[in-house]
């Protein structure tokens, strides 16, 4: 963000991308892009060094922040068109938190029109499996009302063979048999019960009745999958609220660390490991690992043994790249030291202007499943917690850290 070299030009046109790449598309992209300008296959150096320089701010989560907003990169037009199954159950859905033509500074719009057009991909799907599912449930129920009607005359027949023993031996204790198996046939003829509804083998029109109860129960099934569906939207709900505060020498490092790690979701990347005792969280786009260190106190600026620690475990965990988030910012020292490793650190007002531009950008997150990459982020985010210092006595009064 410090020498604005996104300013040269849009690294988007550059490399010839949509500016809703995912991570590894615009590492395809430069790929493909450095193929043609590249001087042994006919390119020119200058044309190289523009692809490069396209592909060094888009990898870089802070950076491409920094160029979408000095290029006014636009959130895509909302476009998703419902299917006539959506509209016929539209009413029988709750209401959305986000609708159709939201504009792009509404907090997350990007990755609430992605979940949006999820959440209706899912509600069509399962509105157009309910004669699937109505079929089958007429089929389970046919059966098991035979199945009920066979029972009663079993039933019958077993109390009509304990009555005529129990007659023939004097023994009775026999009638007992009798009586369970009459109590049976007795209950049954009130009606058998098939998915909560009884059906009585005197009804009229028996096998409509059926057919009506296959149709409601799988009705009811799809309205409640479709409920469970919308209630998902809280997970949207709880990154808004954890991305939205600004953050502050009050908050702990490990709100900050899920402020950063919701971040660089939103941009493409998924959370992969997180070492508490070294501040130190890892990212993913399924191919480059991305390295981040964080601390969050007051006081002198961090020297450069904190920037060591983590080229070495970038060396562990073999990381394409590191970032620093460092509040009270580094020493001389240290500053050169990350230079020397291309290790980039932001205060923290630089974290703050990062998210918050992050926050209401078009970034939808990382490519896959969405819903499973969320409940996974939300679970990562919750591992995050406070870190226990090693001089910490057993004590009933709890000690809070000091930064």
């Amino acid at each position: 963000m410090k020498n604005r070299q996104y300013a040269q030009f849009n690294c988007y046109d550059a490399l010839n991308i949509s500016p809703s790449a995912s991570p590894g598309e615009i590492k395809k992209a430069h790929r493909q892009a450095s193929l043609k300008s590249h001087p042994d296959r006919g390119g020119s150096h200058e044309a190289q060094i523009k692809v490069n320089l396209a592909y060094e701010i888009l990898s870089d989560p802070v950076e491409r922040q920094a160029h979408d907003l000095f290029w006014k990169i636009g959130s895509k037009t909302y476009s998703y068109k419902k299917s006539s199954n959506s509209q016929k159950h539209k009413s029988e859905s709750s209401s959305y938190p986000f609708q159709q033509g939201s504009n792009s500074n509404e907090p997350l719009a990007g990755l609430k029109q992605r979940f949006y057009e999820e959440v209706e991909k899912q509600k069509d799907s399962i509105w157009k499996s309910l004669n699937e599912r109505v079929s089958k449930n007429e089929k389970i129920f046919a059966e098991a009302f035979q199945k009920g009607k066979k029972g009663i005359g079993a039933s019958f027949l077993y109390g009509l063979g304990w009555g005529v023993a129990a007659y023939i031996s004097q023994v009775p204790l026999l009638y007992i048999g009798t009586a369970i198996c009459s109590w049976s046939v007795f209950s049954k003829l009130q009606g058998i019960e098939i998915a909560a509804q009884k059906f009585s083998i005197f009804d009229v029109g028996i096998d409509e009745k059926i057919k009506a109860h296959a149709r409601t129960v799988a009705q009811d099934e799809c309205k409640n999958q479709i409920n469970n569906i919308d209630s998902r939207w809280s997970s949207i709900a709880l990154l808004a609220e954890l991305l939205m505060r600004p953050s502050s020498f009050d908050d702990s490092e490990e709100q900050v660390a899920r402020r950063i790690t919701a971040s660089f979701f939103l941009m493409g990347y998924r959370p992969a490991e997180y070492y508490q005792d070294h501040r130190i969280l890892t990212f993913t786009d399924g191919e480059e690992r991305i390295v981040v260190r964080f601390r969050h106190r007051t006081g002198q600026a961090m020297n450069i043994t904190y920037v060591k620690a983590l080229t070495s475990v970038m060396s562990i965990i073999k990381a394409d790249r590191a970032f620093l988030f460092c509040s009270p910012g580094l020493s001389g020292n240290a500053a050169d030291y990350a230079r020397q490793f291309q290790i980039k650190w932001y205060s923290l007002d630089d974290m703050n202007t990062w998210i918050e531009q992050v926050l209401r950008s078009d970034y939808n997150g990382p490519s896959g499943d969405l819903f499973e990459g969320i409940d996974n982020l939300i679970s990562f985010i919750k591992r995050i917690y406070a870190v226990i210092s090693p001089y910490k006595k057993s004590s009933r009064r709890k000690r809070h850290r000091r930064y």
